[in-house]
């Protein structure tokens, strides 16, 4: 996977659609969580040192903010957890 950082319009990065690149992202949260002072590749570019900012409000879902230097990845990954509900 590349990417790059539009650096004529400053633009940042964002995680695309593409099922990889978001199977990417989930391994790095899990490897993030395993280890957290370890630096953590990006899930776009593979470089080490992506920052993860856990966001979650559980119950209801995890969040995570990645943020990436090398390339300038700015996006976050929901995971929407379940949800119960007592019936009626």
């Amino acid at each position: 996977m590349t990417g790059s950082h539009d650096e004529k319009s400053g633009k940042n990065v964002r995680m695309s659609r593409d099922a990889a690149v978001t199977a990417n992202a989930v391994a790095c949260v899990k490897q993030w969580r395993m280890a957290p002072k370890t630096p953590v590749a990006c899930p776009y570019c593979g470089v080490p040192g992506v920052e993860i900012v856990d966001r979650s409000t559980r119950p209801i879902a995890e969040w995570y903010a990645f943020r990436c230097k090398a390339c300038g990845l700015d996006d976050a990954l929901a995971i929407a957890m379940p949800f119960h509900r007592p019936l009626l």
